[in-house]
């Protein structure tokens, strides 16, 4: 008689994210985010002599600390490891170890690069002006809307800068200001999330070392965008999680519906918080699948496999839907157009090539990519790192396809995907060759002699690393040098640079709080979220919460605001002379209230910005000049501020 007894499918040890992967993910979010929190408020408070290096003297205590504090732990969890009763504190040792200590050393690293000055990476140039403008909007309220146009659902992922806006109006903290700290926090925050999902996929000490490493490269390739890297800094371990929710689903049958929910939710916040690495994770999951399947060579169980994918689309959906369902049924009297995806810098037109970079990084990278090479067929965790490789390989392929159709697919923001993908593969070579080295040795009478040339090499090794690990965070200094003198340099509202320290110094011209002065007192005191403003002068929107008539650059632009039609109807109101009124009346959109312009000679100038992308420069400016007569009094109150002139509609 048959047996009717069904085998037991095998089960893949850490694969789920279930309540205790929750609960883990939303204390070491906390204790991280208080420990960089505390650090800051700690390091603000500090005096240093400007300019000089006694910042970099505290930078260093804190690295060597850190490192010492991270060999102290993993050595200590390898001796009670090789016992055969494990500390049970050990387990609690390393726990803490890995929320605390990589969000420290990001956290000291980002200070000192930023010491006396309350701005981020860049000031207010470049993106971040108007990411900080964005964050002021969403500080002012919590309403989901544009990071400038008026009466128009956000386009650009709103997520990060909603939550900064909340906590920055909980505060009392002004937006601007909180920018740093929130970015700060946010890469510290990444690094401890990242050991919460290693620690699923390898051993505990191995996941504090790969988690210091996720906040090392950070560092070192995404600091500028702490909102898309806290998605990018959770993407290697995510990889190796759902290629075993794949294999458990497609070759036995097993659903684990929390796994399945929380890449879900991965991908929905994703899509609200960074919408590229969203769909980038779409194409992962996508060769995920394949994978599985042809490596399965039998019926797949395809039904189960199903339903994953339903509790996987679910668990998406509610956050896809809170922003992009508003954005799709929206509409506007003006033309659609986008620029943003013709943005081709240098690095976007090029393949990067980590494994040959000159650094201790680039040394990991080039072991992480032997590792992947002889250990991809058979070691999951190999498999799961060499598809997330493949992918952003992949995107970047597609990338170079499409400016046939007038367009890219930015893929140069996978670089720092690729950078921790192959690092991480680097640390865990190392791991398995240390690992093969011990096991080679089976005569008995050699294995003292063996043991102690191990203990000699993983000094040596050691030693390395702690040089490594110093020398990489020191050169976080050289990786953008002109980024930090821009916020070192960047004056503040009131016109006033580096307060507080002995650089301390007031910038020429008028100052955004002087015209916002200005505004108040012509506009009876209107509060600024109700005004529109035409201005050129940006760093107004990043300071105050005026609605801007037009953004900075079309690659930040609205596609729904109609960045073209809108220039067109600053041209036609600069002709219009005396009718200017008139004309502003017959916007097909709500005009500006506000006008901001430079006074020359030929008359008030506005400085149109007129893209040329995927040329280089991308934009280029055109003056639209305004005749002071336009401006009547009659319907305009007007105030000379410095070389500009505000004109607010009565």
């Amino acid at each position: 008689m048959p047996s009717t007894h069904t085998p037991r499918a095998p089960v893949y040890p850490g694969t789920g994210l279930g309540r205790s992967v929750v609960a883990q993910i939303v204390g070491a979010a906390i204790v991280a985010a208080a420990v960089s929190i505390g650090y800051q408020a700690a390091y603000r408070r500090l005096r240093f002599p400007m300019p000089s290096e006694v910042p970099t003297v505290v930078a260093s205590l804190v690295t060597l600390a850190v490192t010492a504090c991270l060999a102290g732990t993993v050595l200590l969890c390898s001796r009670h490891r090789c016992r055969r009763r494990p500390h049970r504190g050990s387990g609690r040792l390393i726990v803490a170890a890995g929320w605390v200590l990589p969000a420290l050393l990001s956290t000291a690293i980002q200070s000192w690069l930023l010491t006396g000055t309350k701005f981020y990476l860049n000031g207010l140039g470049g993106d971040q002006q108007f990411r900080t403008a964005f964050l002021t909007r969403m500080t002012d309220s919590p309403a989901l809307a544009d990071a400038v146009y008026p009466d128009l659902p956000p386009y650009y992922s709103p997520a990060w800068f909603w939550v900064g806006g909340r906590l920055a109006d909980a505060t009392g903290i002004h937006a601007w200001e909180f920018y740093k700290i929130w970015s700060i926090v946010t890469l510290a925050v990444a690094a401890a999330l990242a050991h919460v999902l290693w620690a699923r996929v390898v051993r505990p000490s191995t996941a504090l070392i790969l988690a210091m490493v996720t906040a090392l490269v950070g560092l070192h390739t995404a600091a500028y965008s702490p909102y898309s890297w806290i998605l990018v800094a959770l993407a290697p371990p995510l990889a190796v999680l759902a290629l075993r929710t794949a294999r458990r689903l497609l070759r036995d049958g097993r659903l684990d519906a929390g796994a399945c929910a929380g890449i879900g939710v991965y991908v929905g916040l994703a899509a609200i918080t960074h919408a590229l690495i969203a769909g980038v994770a779409a194409v992962f999951l996508a060769a995920v699948v394949a994978t599985v399947a042809l490596q399965a060579r039998a019926r797949t169980h395809l039904r189960r496999f199903l339903r994953g994918a339903a509790i996987a689309v679910a668990s998406a959906l509610p956050f896809v839907a809170v922003v992009w369902v508003p954005y799709l049924l929206a509409s506007s009297p003006l033309e659609p157009d986008s620029t943003a995806a013709k943005f081709l810098p240098e690095i976007g037109a090029r393949i990067p090539t980590p494994v040959f970079y000159a650094t201790p990084l680039g040394a990991l990278c080039a072991v992480g990519l032997g590792w992947l090479v002889v250990r991809a067929r058979r070691d999951v965790v190999a498999t799961g790192l060499t598809l997330a490789v493949g992918t952003a390989l992949l995107w970047y392929a597609l990338s170079f396809l499409a400016p046939l159709v007038s367009t890219t697919l930015l893929a140069f923001r996978l670089e720092p995907l690729l950078i921790l993908a192959l690092s991480c593969a680097g640390v865990l070579g190392i791991r398995d060759a240390a690992a093969l080295a011990r096991r080679r040795v089976r005569d008995p009478s050699r294995r003292a002699q063996a043991a102690e040339r191990a203990r000699v090499v993983t000094a040596l090794v050691g030693a390395f690393a702690v040089a490594s690990m110093l020398h990489v965070s020191y050169q976080t200094r050289t990786v953008e040098p002109a980024w930090n003198r821009a916020a070192l340099n960047t004056p503040g509202p009131d016109g006033v640079i580096a307060e507080g320290t002995e650089l301390q110094r007031t910038a020429g011209g008028p100052s955004a709080e002087e015209i916002h002065d200005a505004i108040s007192a012509l506009s009876g005191g209107r509060k600024a979220s109700d005004l529109v403003a035409l201005t050129d002068d940006h760093s107004l929107l990043a300071f105050y919460p005026y609605r801007g008539f037009q953004t900075v650059t079309s690659a930040y632009a609205n596609p729904k605001a109609g960045f073209a039609d809108r220039n067109g109807l600053i041209r036609d109101w600069a002709k219009a002379g005396d009718g200017l009124a008139a004309a502003l009346d017959a916007s097909p959109v709500r005009a500006p209230d506000v006008f901001v312009l430079s006074r020359t000679p030929q008359g008030w100038v506005y400085s149109l910005s007129v893209s040329r992308l995927p040329r280089e420069p991308g934009d280029v400016s055109e003056p639209a000049v305004f005749s002071p007569s336009a401006f009547d009094p009659a319907h305009f109150a007007v105030q000379e501020v410095g070389h500009l002139v505000v004109a607010v509609r009565r």
